[in-house]
């Protein structure tokens, strides 16, 4: 049986992300976030936390426990962790998505496209370079797309 819920990532949605702290060492709560996961589930709703931490690696089971003694502490109960999306999942919460129309492939809000191709080579580069954690250069990429004046999420 399917069961429908909404998915909330993790790093940069729920809890905050400015670097690489290792794979049970988190952020502080993101409030507005926090927030609206309780009345999710005060309207009875399913929430499930999808995350890369949650990938198969060696520290998979030591951070989905983390995860969910963090979602214990701070929304009140523990959550479902997985790192993938199903037919159950209503919509994504994530900082790094782009929402786009349904059959038609256009982004609902729009990057110019000269922004983008911009976008596109910073992030190639940095992700080259990043070596083994794909965050680890997320604060100097961050600084680079704001000295050019590119938007970060549309």
């Amino acid at each position: 049986m399917i069961v429908p819920y909404v998915g909330v990532d993790f790093d940069g949605t729920l809890a905050e992300y400015h670097s690489w702290l290792g794979h049970t060492t988190f952020g502080a709560p993101i409030q507005k976030t926090v927030e609206r996961v309780k009345g999710y589930l005060a309207l009875g709703m399913t929430v499930k936390i999808v995350t890369a931490r949650a990938c198969q690696h060696e520290e998979t089971k030591a951070s989905v426990a983390a995860i969910k003694a963090w979602c214990k502490e701070h929304i009140g109960q523990e959550l479902e962790v997985t790192n993938q999306k199903d037919f159950g999942m209503m919509w994504l919460e994530d900082d790094r998505a782009r929402q786009v129309l349904k059959n038609e492939g256009s982004f609902v809000s729009d990057v110019p496209a000269e922004e983008w191709k911009q976008v596109q080579g910073l992030l190639r580069s940095e992700f080259c370079n990043a070596g083994a954690d794909p965050r680890a250069s997320e604060t100097h990429r961050t600084s680079r797309l704001r000295t050019r004046g590119i938007r970060q999420s549309p």
